[in-house]
């Protein structure tokens, strides 16, 4: 049988040594570096030399006697089947390959891996060739008829899934009954990822186009930073950004930075960028991505200041100037679709600060920023046209009675909570001016997390007291909202976060008390919700949720 050599002792010829590529994959040992699409994903040193073998050996059996002797040798004492466990761990979370559905990396129960994928180098002069067998093999008449009938196999699968997803793409689903949900592409696949506060990660799931329901990335969970926040997505939808606020003593332990993640639209699977974590101010928990994709802006709610960064094609973030004072305790970032303007609640002070945007990312503050809203606001939704901000104002604290929740003061601020004030947006300066009626009652106690479909139709609030969702139908012309028949539809315990999927059909809602995401399809008709499935669990302490948004494309 062919053996191994140490990858170590590799080293000295690898700058004469091609590329090896596999799918989307390019492992190039002249730098030690893996690549996806062009772009590096951080491995650490065993598993790179752990895949390096087994991309030497594509198709065969890598017995695990082997594969110790590849990656320390034949005189370290070492664990190495508990760190050859951890290297391969780590090299299916590096490729997002599940191990129960894997496209790459095979377990043999109790001999080794099997590297799964056709694999191609690339020679000196740039041309790529099949590597089918590795060229130090001698192969029997029988192993070369098996490793040839397994190419065919993969080759025939290949063919048959591009010709199903150029077939499925033209398949629209159609709607489940009036007003009900609307259908998407058969095959296409969106992603929602909800940070887990105490679990310190990020959970994925995958919507089914078909059904809305969520199913768990096989990949996950994904190591983020110290009590990850909010996320946000760039534009383009692959590359994912969650704030790491850091202890709640301002002590920032391994937070108080910025997790930057390469999205794999097939599965799911969120691969750390180069350079992640990237450093933030003290306490960053808001987070939003301007809609050219250029850059990032951060709230921390310790330090009180808005940090701008310049994002870099390949995803890395870099910081823009000095951060900018806000008010005190920032919650929420958002801005507004021409990329124009951006605004920050801030819940201590029962403020809205507002700034322009400057073509180079730079903040600028409007003209009467700060504004005044109710107490203690939460979240900050854009109109899609817009004219329109709704901002959700918390209240106090959660109390047995409505009035005792709602009413009161909060820090430096005294008022009234449990109600949605409502902005006009002058579309020349970005400045805000509550609309007649605002601020408008809420149904539900506590709101503390809103959502606008795409048509700018319905706003949905979750409330974390009275655990239940609140439905409001949007008047398009003056920005006034109304209860739907059945607001507030129930919820798990403690709603906190809520998102809608691509289509507009489903909405997802993380519950804080109960760590869970429920489901619930939308009546599109008439606002209303009906669940769909169970809740399914959520780690540890979840605390918000962020969608793929957009066509289907």
């Amino acid at each position: 049988m062919y053996a191994l050599p140490p990858v170590s002792a590799t080293k000295s010829s690898a700058c004469a040594a091609p590329p090896y590529r596999f799918g989307p994959y390019e492992a190039d040992l002249s730098r030690d570096e893996l690549r996806k699409f062009g772009l590096r994903i951080r491995l650490e040193p065993k598993p790179w030399h752990l895949l390096i073998a087994l991309l030497r050996r594509p198709g065969e059996l890598v017995t695990r006697s082997e594969l110790q002797r590849a990656l320390w040798g034949e005189d370290v004492f070492v664990d190495f089947e508990h760190g050859l466990n951890v290297a391969v761990k780590k090299l299916r979370a590096a490729l997002c390959d599940p191990v129960d559905a894997p496209r790459y990396v095979e377990t043999v129960a109790g001999e080794g891996y099997r590297f799964l994928a056709q694999v191609e180098f690339v020679d000196l002069d740039g041309h790529s060739a099949e590597q089918q067998i590795p060229t130090t093999t001698v192969l029997t008449a029988q192993n070369s008829g098996l490793h040839a009938r397994w190419i065919v196999f993969y080759t025939l699968a290949v063919v048959l899934m591009i010709i199903s997803s150029l077939v499925s793409v033209k398949i629209i689903g159609r709607s489940a009954g009036a007003g009900r949900v609307r259908g998407g592409s058969a095959q296409i696949r969106r992603f929602v990822y909800v940070p887990d506060y105490s679990g310190n990660a990020v959970l994925g799931y995958s919507v089914n186009p078909n059904t809305g329901a969520l199913e768990p990335v096989a990949t996950g969970p994904f190591d983020s930073g110290e009590h990850p926040y909010y996320a946000a997505f760039a534009p383009d939808r692959e590359f994912l950004y969650v704030a790491n606020r850091g202890r709640a003593d301002a002590v920032c332990g391994d937070g108080c930075s910025i997790s930057g993640y390469a999205v794999d639209q097939v599965n799911g699977g969120l691969v750390e960028l180069e350079g992640s974590p990237f450093p933030a101010g003290s306490g960053p928990v808001a987070i939003a991505a301007h809609p050219s994709g250029k850059f990032l802006y951060v709230a921390s709610v310790i330090s009180n200041d808005l940090q701008a960064y310049a994002r870099n094609t390949d995803g890395r973030l870099k910081r823009i100037g000095p951060p900018v004072p806000v008010g005190t305790n920032p919650f929420y970032v958002a801005i507004t679709s021409s990329g124009r303007f951006l605004y920050v609640t801030n819940q201590s002070d029962a403020t809205i600060s507002a700034f322009s945007i400057d073509p180079g990312g730079e903040l600028h503050q409007i003209v009467g920023s700060p504004f005044a809203t109710g107490l203690r606001p939460r979240s900050f939704t854009i109109h899609p046209s817009g004219r329109f901000a709704y901002v959700v104002n918390y209240g106090v604290n959660p109390y047995i009675s409505r009035d005792a929740a709602c009413s009161g003061h909060f820090r430096a601020s005294r008022g009234k909570g449990c109600t949605i004030s409502v902005f006009s947006i002058d579309q020349q300066t970005g400045s805000l001016s509550e609309i007649k009626g605002s601020p408008f009652e809420s149904d539900g106690t506590n709101p503390h997390s809103s959502a606008m479909d795409s048509q700018g139709k319905y706003l949905f609030v979750a409330n974390i007291s009275s655990n239940d969702v609140s439905v409001f139908r949007v008047n398009s012309t003056n920005g006034a909202i109304e209860s739907v028949r059945g607001s507030p539809f129930p919820a798990p315990y403690g709603p906190a976060a809520i998102a809608l999927d691509w289509s507009g059909g489903y909405l997802y809602v993380v519950s804080a008390y109960s760590q869970s995401v429920s489901q619930f399809a939308i009546d599109t008709d008439r606002g209303q919700l009906r669940p769909i499935g169970p809740p399914l669990r959520a780690g540890a302490g979840p605390v918000s949720i962020v969608s793929q948004r957009g066509s289907p494309d």
